[in-house]
């Protein structure tokens, strides 16, 4: 079982619930889930790459030495948090805002994602989750932010983010017949709010 009393924690964990539209113990397993799946994928990457270098050194062929732990680590998505970039997005500013009373977590896939995330930052649980969840709560504002401007009746945009880069995408959207269909160029700009200069 995880207690969670710190303020920021709990602030954060209510504020991405609240942004996700689910309760706070989905949205927490959500937001582990989605950081252990990245961070797997790259461990994944890194291992055939490994295996690679491995082949090709036993065929006596010419190839670069193989990763040391700390290149490796940094290649791994527990490197450098997204919030320490985008500091000002950052709900729950004043640590003090009420929150609620201390939070137990009984659940061990909860319980399991956090360690994992806490043995590949290097931190303890605690701050591995406060980390994950400050990330979290940046991606939700900088989607939200990029939303905004289009207003929450256009549900064929969509927003993802990459890196620090926000993409919008629209959806396919009926046909004159009903059938899916894709919008024209001229739909797509003018949806989007450009002029006939293109801006």
């Amino acid at each position: 079982m995880m207690v969670i009393d710190d303020a920021e924690t709990l602030c954060l964990a209510a504020h991405v619930a609240r942004e996700s539209g689910t309760c706070r113990t989905e949205a927490v397993r959500a937001t582990l889930r989605e950081r252990v799946h990245h961070a797997r994928e790259v461990a994944a990457c890194l291992d055939a790459y490994e295996e690679e270098l491995r082949t090709g050194r036993e065929r006596g062929e010419q190839v670069r030495p193989p990763l040391a732990a700390g290149e490796r680590a940094e290649r791994m998505d527990y490197g450098p948090p997204m919030h320490a970039r985008y500091a000002e997005l950052l709900p729950c500013q004043d640590p003090a805002e009420t929150c609620g009373c201390a939070w137990s977590i009984e659940d061990p896939e909860i319980e399991a994602l956090v360690a994992e995330v806490a043995c590949g930052m290097s931190v303890s649980p605690a701050e591995a989750l406060r980390s994950v969840l400050r990330d979290r709560a940046v991606v939700l504002r900088r989607l939200a932010d990029a939303l905004r401007p289009f207003g929450r009746a256009e549900s064929g945009l969509r927003a993802h983010v990459l890196g620090d880069v926000v993409y919008l995408t629209l959806a396919p959207v009926d046909g004159p017949d009903g059938a899916r269909g894709r919008m024209t160029k001229d739909e797509m700009e003018e949806y989007l709010g450009y002029g006939p200069h293109g801006y």
